[in-house]
């Protein structure tokens, strides 16, 4: 199952991405599974320091890693994207419902209409789990809930998919949207 999502009419002569590093602390899961997420200023800090710097840098995309940003903050995210007309990817932090694991990617597309500046939020669901994120899962009793497809995204007139982690080791997946992809 796959989607075309399509949003923005400009015509870019080139595009200048950013690829982001930022500290993750290695007990966020865990403190997640205790229901006491990090959401510490500190943690928001590091992840504003890295937006401002794409921003400054005049990046026209960004992109975040896996379990970057808690989904509480998408909003905030979006908002930056909409006043600035970047683009971001991020990996949301892990989401748990009905002892299901949830590990998604977002994808925040700003775009104009009329005199407006918006940003639309697109999920990608990870369909392939790594190994050892499987076992850490099933480790708390929780089973990873695995995505079900692809989503090709033109923003302007660049396209691009969202392939996270694991899901590049699978050569079908990656064959899905040959030649449309920039």
């Amino acid at each position: 199952q796959h989607h075309v999502f399509c949003l923005g009419q400009k015509t870019l002569s080139k595009i200048r991405v950013a690829i982001s590093s930022i500290k993750m602390e290695d007990d966020n899961f865990h403190k997640l599974i205790h229901g006491e997420p990090n959401r510490g200023y500190d943690r928001y800090q590091r992840i504003s320091r890295l937006v401002n710097e794409a921003i400054t840098q005049k990046a026209d995309f960004l992109v975040m890693p896996e379990a970057c940003i808690p989904y509480e903050w998408l909003p905030t995210l979006a908002r930056t994207c909409a006043r600035t007309q970047m683009a971001i990817v991020t990996g949301v932090e892990h989401m748990i419902q009905n002892g299901h694991v949830y590990n998604m990617t977002a994808v925040i597309l700003p775009f104009e209409t009329d005199e407006y500046c918006c940003a639309q939020i697109f999920f990608h669901h990870k369909n392939h789990f790594a190994p050892d994120e499987k076992r850490l899962i099933q480790g708390y009793r929780l089973q990873p809930a695995e995505g079900s497809g692809y989503e090709l995204y033109r923003w302007n007139d660049f396209y691009f998919s969202v392939y996270c982690c694991y899901e590049l080791a699978s050569i079908h997946d990656r064959a899905i949207f040959q030649s449309y992809l920039d």
